[in-house]
This record gives C-alpha cells, sequence and structure tokens, in this order.
C-alpha cells in the first residue's frame, strides 16, 4: 500500500503558506482601500511616504513559494511509499486459483504481482470458471503482494479510464503445500473482498485490511502521474491495451516505442525501481486502466533502462504540423525514498517506422529511442500534397470546417510530415469512431467505399499504399 503522510504534512504547511500570502498582498490590502487608508496606486510603492509596500511584497512571495511547494511534492511524490515492489524472497512455484462470485468476469485478467516481484502478464479464464495462475511463492511468514485488472482490449478516450483494481494480499504460514501445489483456492466477493473458497488448502492468511484501494481520489495535482490533463475530471483519459495483448491478439496497425537509456544520470546509481507516465497531445494513457504508480518495476543502473510499450492509432491526426507529442515521464525510487522524476519529449508520427534518435532529459541523461509500426498493409486516401506546414495546417482546418459524416462517424483530414526523400506534407482523409480513435487506414473495399463518398462530395481524392509498406 502507498504511504504519503509526509507529503500530505509539506502540502499542508505550503497551504498555509499561500493563504498568509494571500491574506497579506490580498485581503488586508482591499481592506485598507475599504477604509481609505490606501489607494490601488499605493499597494506597491507609497508615494507619499516614499517607501515600498513590504507586506504586499512578502506576500506574494509567500503565495508564489507555497504553490511551487505544493506543485514540487506532488510532482515528485515526496515522502511517498511507492506501491509494490519489495525484495521478499521467493520460495519457489504454486498454483493461486480464484474466481468470482458475482456476476462472473468473462474477460481476462492483468496480473501484476509485486510481492515477490515477477513481470506483468495476462492471465485467463479456465473452462472451470476459475483463474488458475502459477505464482512465486514467498518464504513463510512473508508477504504476497498483487493487482488485479480487467484486460482491456481496445483503445477508448473517456471520462472514468482509470480502473480500481483489486488486491490480492496474504501472508504465507507455515502449512505444507499439497501434491497439487495449490497454494491457496480464493472467491472475489462483489465488494471486492475476497475469502477463502470452500476447498482452501490453508496454506495462507489473508491480510487484515479491505482488498481494494481508493485509487481514483489520489490528489488535487495529478504532477507525476499525467503532467497536463487539461480536461476537467482526474479519471479523463485513454485507456489502452498493454503491449502483450496487442501481441498476442495479433493486432496490427499499431506503433512500439522502444527507449532506452544510453548514459543515465550518476543520482540514478542509488534507484532500483521505477515506474512510468505516459501522455500524448496533453491527454493522460493508462495501461489497463492502472495508474502509472501501481505498475512499479525494477530498476538497475547497470543495465540501464529499458522500457517498451505499445500505441494504437488513439486520436491521432497529425496537428502538431504532422506530429504527435509523447511526454513521458520516468520516476525512480530506492526502495520508499524518491530518487528523480525525468520528462522527456518525444516528436511521434503515427503509423510509421522511426529510425533510432536521441534525446536529452533536462537532467542530462541521455536516451535513444524508435518507433516500429506494427503494418497491417491497408491503404490511405490522400487529399492533397502541399509544400509546407502553414499550407497543412490550413487544408486541414478546411475539411474539418466542412462537417461531413461518414457512416455515422465524423470525417477529419490527417496531416501526414514529409517522408524520406518526399519533401510534401499530405493530407489524407480519415474517420473519428465512436471510442474516439482516429481511423485513416482501410482495406481495399472500404477505401474504395469512402472514396467515392469523398468523390461524390466535390473532393478530389485519390489512394496509395502506405510509404512505410
Amino acid at each position: 500500500m502507498e504511504t504519503c503522510v509526509v507529503k500530505w504534512i509539506i502540502i499542508g504547511i505550503a497551504t498555509l503558506i499561500s493563504l498568509t500570502g494571500l491574506y497579506l498582498s490580498v485581503y488586508r490590502e482591499i481592506r485598507n482601500i475599504q477604509r481609505g487608508d490606501k489607494d490601488i496606486q499605493s499597494i506597491i510603492y507609497d508615494k507619499d511616504k516614499g517607501v515600498f509596500n513590504f507586506s504586499f511584497a512578502i506576500g506574494l512571495v509567500l503565495i508564489v513559494a507555497g504553490l511551487y511547494t505544493i506543485i514540487y511534492s506532488e510532482k515528485n511524490n515526496i515522502g511517498c511509499n511507492p506501491v509494490g515492489i519489495t525484495t521478499v524472497k521467493a520460495e519457489k512455484e504454486a498454483r493461486i486459483l480464484f474466481k468470482f462470485d458475482h456476476n462472473p468476469q468473462s474477460g481476462d485478467l492483468r496480473l501484476s504481482q509485486k510481492s515477490p516481484v515477477r513481470k506483468d502478464r495476462n492471465i485467463i479464464k479456465q473452462p472451470s470458471g476459475y483463474f488458475d495462475e502459477n505464482i512465486d511463492v514467498p518464504a513463510k511468514d512473508a508477504n504476497y503482494f498483487a493487482l488485479l485488472t480487467p484486460l482491456v482490449i481496445s483503445s477508448t478516450l473517456s471520462e472514468s479510464a482509470i480502473a480500481a483494481p483489486i488486491e490480492i494480499c496474504f501472508k504465507r504460514n507455515n502449512k505444507n503445500l499439497g501434491d497439487d501445489l495449490v497454494l491457496a483456492k480464493l472467491i472475489i466477493g462483489q465488494d471486492k473482498f475476497i475469502k477463502p473458497d470452500e476447498d482452501d488448502p490453508e496454506c495462507i492468511d489473508l491480510c487484515d485490511q479491505k482488498q481494494t484501494s481508493n485509487l481514483i481520489s489520489f490528489s488535487l495535482f495529478s504532477g507525476a502521474y499525467a503532467q497536463t490533463n487539461t480536461v476537467t475530471g482526474i479519471n479523463y483519459g485513454w485507456s489502452v491495451p498493454n503491449l502483450q495483448t496487442l501481441r498476442e491478439r495479433k493486432q496490427t496497425g499499431y506503433s512500439i516505442i522502444h527507449l532506452r537509456g544510453i548514459s543515465l544520470s550518476p543520482l540514478l546509481k542509488e534507484a532500483n525501481l521505477f515506474y512510468y507516465s505516459v501522455e500524448v497531445n496533453g491527454t493522460p494513457i493508462y495501461f489497463d486502466g492502472m495508474l502509472p504508480k501501481y505498475l512499479m518495476k525494477p530498476f538497475s543502473y547497470q543495465d540501464s533502462l529499458k522500457l517498451d510499450f505499445g500505441l494504437e492509432n488513439l486520436g491521432f491526426s497529425g496537428k502538431n504540423q504532422g506530429y504527435e507529442k509523447i511526454n513521458i515521464r520516468i520516476i525512480f525510487f530506492r526502495d520508499a525514498k524518491f530518487i528523480k522524476s525525468i520528462p522527456l519529449s518525444l516528436d511521434y508520427v503515427a503509423l510509421r517506422n522511426s529510425d533510432m534518435q536521441e534525446t536529452t532529459s533536462t537532467e542530462g541523461s541521455k536516451f535513444k529511442w524508435s518507433v516500429q509500426f506494427i503494418s497491417n498493409r491497408e491503404k490511405q486516401l490522400f487529399v492533397a500534397s502541399v509544400a509546407n506546414a502553414k499550407q497543412a495546417s490550413a487544408s486541414k482546418k478546411q475539411i474539418d470546417s466542412k462537417q461531413l459524416v461518414y457512416k455515422g462517424n465524423k470525417v477529419i483530414a490527417i496531416i501526414r510530415p514529409p517522408y524520406k526523400r518526399n519533401l510534401h506534407f499530405g493530407i489524407c482523409a480519415g474517420v473519428v469512431l465512436p471510442n474516439n480513435q482516429v481511423q485513416f487506414t482501410f482495406n481495399t473495399r472500404d477505401a474504395q467505399e469512402f472514396k467515392n463518398y469523398l468523390t461524390s462530395q466535390n473532393h478530389t481524392t485519390w489512394e496509395r499504399q502506405l510509404r512505410d509498406n
């Protein structure tokens, strides 16, 4: 479980400082003006006395200092213990079985095992109705901790993108495992409490606390998890599949972002954990609906950083001169001690391969990154080719303003920036799907139908194979 007592104490003190500054610089001066002791011009400088208003200046300083402290403490999780990964020793593998006793979970789940440490993975419901999974068994009297969430199959933009995972928490007792190696057989209730099944082997003692966390009300500011969520509602964002799901379902038409550390700051030498948050064009990304801080991963400075994640074609339309802005924040810890938060910004072109590029963070760490497009060999419909970004933006604005609707979906223009030896910007047509994804690649039949529709609207169009293919 995460504790942030120190952080909230700091934020509380900083809030009092800001309120004190507000009193000195605003409330007190307004009262002076109302009483006639001062006028507006003398708030900063009193001409009659020939002195500056130090009360007003000190008040402004306190407001700025308090707000900065609040934002910095939240952004960097000062005083917080990270969720999950500990150094509990794994004794061996065993089976854990569980099922839902209400409205049975029909889909597969994502298991994020934090103690003992193990790679996050998808788990499949068996014909028996149980989820039957091998786990690393903690030593006797040691704790096991994991999180469960339903798998996200397709990316969706919504006001409720964050899932509330179920926690599986127990302590291994002294009873030996049977020949079937079943460590526990559990039932998850509607209230997300976990209890032993009738034929549970009684090899564990469940934790006393309620088996679910209030993950939604995580703070006033969303700093470390989603840097610039500009939309009202802290649950707003894209809920997206994890990379394993995209691969297992043989999805196509998505990109894999590969990020590698080249030269990391010496400050990270003591770090042994990290998590990362992703934003695209200012909108948070939640893999399987999970807050990033609940997906803590091991880190070794000697092995540097290796990070891969997949992105479907979300709401990409190339509005930033043909590019999408991917912001990644990587937060490092030494157990419960915060070490460093590193922000990175990448210019990404949807559905296109990208050769290896280098980027440097503000504190000097160097990274290399590339994009691998998993092709679906479909077609794009191009409606214009222009010489520069300004003309491309004007063309997109013009097409979008026509408010065309194709099969119930809004038609928009997508800017495609120059590629290799082609120095022109392309404008292709796409549609906004009900889940807010933008589709601008089509199979041959659908491309022809879409082309016929656009032509009937007096728009000149033509089709071509994706250059990447």
